[in-house]
């Protein structure tokens, strides 16, 4: 009652420590922690507990309007994970893992419920509106061999590759008229908010998660574009992973549409005449670089459309405290583009 008395109280503020925070989770952060100290909370000490061994009770460094300070029990991160845990640091693992809950945070493509909606559908969590059961679709192998260590340079590469596959899935997808089911895209890098926190000297892993040693995984396509700006644009996609297991599993699979040569006319003509026609889900395996020229002016036109919502999202990285420059070599840099940032440090964008 005293911490629902206070967390009311502070929301409102209008002057003091409080009044600048912007959400109620903003609040209760500032609220558990002592001012302008870090963490600014500490473990529970039971004065009869064995102090030998690991407690999931915090105490709030910053007490109550009353004088007394409050308790936080931790949750296992296994069984209650928040979003990077779930889709990203665990992305690899999810077969092992079978959490009680998932929080879907913030995402890149904002916080509405569409953007959250469309993280759980990657993940195969969200059944409250399955497809519609006479949807056809196309999906791609997007595999990439993941080798060597997460870097930058490589991060760099695969963004470019999966942009252009997601072009060269679109043309396919308007060509058959069929819905496109996306499948995870590959990432040698994760992503900060804001380009806020330095991740290089994490191996490109968020700062505080490179002993997990998580990446090169799959990154969520926020990481890449933005879903929603996609979706208005009025294309038809979902994720592979929203599909049944049912219709996963008897996907027809044509293979040979890849390079120049292949034309997305031809791969219409092949679908139409064969049986996979009235296959559910069709696999066209590895289409990287087909031949995106339309004969039909109305499907060019609607393809045209669609690709213009293909803006890549902003990818940075705060480079403190040792500088741009003494962590990326020179030739990685020229990928990209160096800024200042909070005044006495750089950023990798």
């Amino acid at each position: 009652k005293d911490f629902l008395h206070d967390w009311l109280m502070h929301l409102s503020a209008t002057s003091g420590r409080f009044a600048s925070l912007t959400t109620h989770q903003q609040v209760i952060n500032a609220m558990a922690r002592k001012q302008d100290s870090w963490p600014g909370l500490e473990p529970f000490a039971d004065a009869g507990a064995d102090t030998a061994s690991p407690t999931r009770v915090l105490e709030s460094g910053a007490p109550l309007s009353t004088g007394k300070s409050f308790k936080l029990g931790v949750l296992p991160l296994k069984l209650f994970t928040n979003g990077h845990g779930y889709f990203i640091s665990m992305a690899r693992r999810r077969d092992e893992i079978h959490p009680y809950a998932v929080h879907a945070t913030y995402t890149f493509d904002g916080s509405g419920g569409d953007a959250k909606r469309y993280r759980f559908e990657e993940s195969g969590l969200w059944v409250v509106t399955p497809p519609a059961t006479d949807e056809m679709y196309v999906t791609f192998d997007a595999t990439t061999t993941f080798s060597g260590e997460p870097n930058i340079r490589d991060h760099i590469a695969v963004f470019k590759a999966n942009l252009n596959i997601l072009r060269d899935a679109i043309a396919v997808a308007v060509a058959l008229n069929r819905t496109l089911a996306l499948p995870p895209l590959s990432c040698y890098c994760d992503k900060v908010w804001g380009g806020h926190d330095n991740i290089f000297t994490f191996q490109c892993h968020y700062p505080g998660s490179a002993e997990e040693k998580y990446l090169p995984s799959s990154c969520p396509l926020d990481h890449f574009i933005s879903p929603t700006r996609l979706r208005k644009s009025g294309f038809k996609f979902t994720p592979l992973a929203s599909l049944s297991s049912a219709n996963r599993s008897e996907a027809v699979t044509i293979e040979g549409f890849t390079g120049v040569n292949a034309t997305v006319d031809a791969v219409d003509a092949f679908v139409s005449a064969s049986s996979a026609s009235r296959a559910t889900l069709i696999n066209l395996g590895d289409i990287r670089g087909i031949n995106t020229t339309f004969s039909s002016q109305n499907l060019r036109a609607r393809f045209n459309a669609y690709v213009k919502a293909i803006v890549p999202e902003m990818w940075c990285s705060e480079c403190h405290p040792q500088g741009c420059a003494n962590l990326i070599d020179a030739e990685t840099l020229a990928l990209g583009r160096v800024l200042p940032t909070r005044q006495t440090f750089d950023k990798f964008c």
